[in-house]
């Protein structure tokens, strides 16, 4: 029920709108079963680009690249993509990066973000791509 659902995911955030969609997506997958297409996992009520291709990545093991905040702000220092539009960027980072990597991008920026190329302020005096990085320093 939504009250045991909101209890489990409060440390979250945002419990009140994510239990809803939580047992909305729940029910949906029991009666039609589970996507296992883009496609098919984009059009589940609240799952946008990034949550699909986290599901497609990391459930089903397929190749596909999340951009989420470490992804966008990783590859915009590098020189990757000059979007700041999550899809815009999907887009440069897909017809750059092989196909073979995909799949590692997210696990790697997200790591390298949290405790290196932190959005804020990052940690170039320490961080071991500083080399092959533009924005270097330029904080």
């Amino acid at each position: 029920d939504i009250k045991s659902i909101k209890k489990i995911i409060k440390p979250i955030g945002f419990h009140n709108v994510k239990s809803k969609r939580i047992k909305q997506v729940s029910n949906i997958i029991f009666k039609k079963g589970m996507p296992t297409t883009m496609s098919g996992l984009l059009q589940l009520p609240g799952v946008g680009h990034k949550t699909a291709a986290c599901v497609y990545v990391y459930a089903f093991k397929k190749r596909e690249i999340p951009v989420d905040i470490h992804v966008s702000i990783i590859s915009q220092r590098l020189g990757w993509t000059k979007e700041k539009d999550p899809k815009k960027i999907w887009v440069d980072l897909k017809n750059n990066i092989p196909t073979k990597s995909w799949s590692i991008i997210n696990e790697l920026f997200v790591i390298h973000g949290k405790k290196i190329c932190q959005t804020r302020k990052p940690k170039c005096e320490i961080c071991p791509i500083t080399n092959y990085c533009p924005s270097a320093f330029s904080f």
